[in-house]
């Protein structure tokens, strides 16, 4: 059968009451109309229209569907708030009509629910994401990595058969598994050895040493221009290592959430957390008191934001090998970076990229004169740089 992944599934449903009740009540107002299909889609009778509504498309289609009933956005729009537990509710009716259940991102008791919709017969399709960052409407990000292990971590301990793996791109809510701008092959990669965990049960090993940093351009409350803030998710960096054996690690300038300048890694997956403070950001693994592999990020954490970014910029130690197999070994490894200074002038590339030259175009990172005054203030364009002003006349 065909597998369809029905994001927001309550939308064709919906429709089909909205329909349904203006055919029943055409005399009632907006308002009557409007609270009727509320109070249908917080019960079983609505529900059950819903359900018509999916069948009706597979009649339409002229085949049966593998439909995955997605319970995000379930309740929106409503003009009151759903009964209390009616979410799980609503998990249990719909497993028994569809052959898998599991929503976008987490809305709800996610364990109970996938707990209902397991025991109702069904198969449990469970989200994944590291982060969420909806530029119009809300930007979350949990500590670290901290949402992707609590995600793989009930996916192997809870009935889950089916993984819904959240990935967008880089411009637009930014959950994207796919190698990006920001997390490269990061992301990527780790998310390869979680799905091996999930599928094997066996922890991740490696015959080489990796090395991942995630990390974000600035932190919360810093103070941003010359574009506005909607929010921010504040964060924490982050360092991931899968080694063959131990190895004493290390983030040069850097201390641990726990005070630690040097820690020690165990063989297999671990990972260390360090506050989100301004500063380059790298991190060394030793052994016998010698640097074996060193990786830096290219973002480092800035105390000068120009816009909103809450994603995580991610870096590892695999990036080179993936580049090399997707685009050929004489072709230079791409690297971006809006908060780093290409030629060393005091000026972060962003600066000269946006005022002096086209944003996103790293070969217009180097054009600006660190002592020039177009303005004719009496301020260079670095004076403008740490005062956070209008370069430009």
């Amino acid at each position: 059968k065909v597998l369809i992944m029905g994001y927001q599934s309550v939308w064709p449903g919906q429709y089909y009451i909205s329909q349904y009740v203006k055919r029943t009540m055409p005399d009632a107002s907006k308002a009557a109309q409007k609270a009727e299909e509320d109070r249908l889609r917080c019960t079983e009778e609505g529900w059950r229209m819903m359900v018509q509504a999916y069948r009706d498309i597979e009649k339409n289609i002229g085949q049966p569907i593998y439909w995955e009933f997605c319970l995000s956005g379930f309740f929106y729009g409503l003009d009151r708030q759903p009964p209390p537990g009616a979410i799980v509710k609503a998990a249990a009716f719909f497993a028994k009509e569809f052959p898998a259940v599991g929503m976008f991102l987490w809305e709800g008791p996610v364990p109970e629910i996938s707990k209902a919709v397991v025991a109702a017969g069904a198969e449990w399709c469970h989200p994944m994401k590291m982060q969420y960052e909806n530029f119009g409407w809300m930007q979350v990000a949990s500590p670290g990595l901290n949402w992707v292990r609590g995600d793989w971590a009930y996916a192997r301990t809870l009935p889950c058969t089916l993984i819904q793996q959240i990935t967008w791109n880089d411009y637009h809510e930014c959950t994207n598994l796919s190698p990006g701008y920001n997390t490269r092959y990061a992301y990527y990669d780790i998310m390869g050895e979680f799905i091996r965990w999930w599928k094997t049960g066996k922890e991740p090993t490696s015959d080489h040493d990796r090395v991942y940093i995630f990390s974000h351009k600035y932190a919360n409350g810093t103070r941003m221009f010359p574009f506005k803030a909607m929010s921010r998710a504040d964060n924490l960096i982050e360092v991931v290592t899968i080694l063959p054996r131990p190895a004493t690690l290390r983030s040069p300038g850097r201390k641990t959430t726990d005070g630690e300048t040097e820690w020690e890694a165990p063989a297999g997956m671990s990972y260390k957390q360090f506050p989100l403070t301004p500063g380059p950001v790298a991190v060394e693994l030793l052994r016998d008191g010698k640097v074996e592999v060193r990786l830096d990020s290219p973002e480092p954490v800035s105390d000068r934001p120009f816009r909103q970014d809450t994603g995580k910029v991610g870096v590892c130690t695999e990036d080179a090998l993936y580049w090399a197999e997707d685009f050929g070994k004489d072709v230079p490894m791409f690297v971006y970076s809006e908060y780093g200074d290409a030629d060393g002038d005091g000026l972060p590339n962003w600066f000269e990229m946006l005022w002096y030259g086209k944003f996103g175009d790293m070969r217009t990172a180097t054009v600006a004169d660190p002592n020039a005054d177009p303005a004719h203030t009496g301020e260079t364009n670095l004076q403008h740089y740490l005062d956070q002003t209008d370069p430009l006349p």
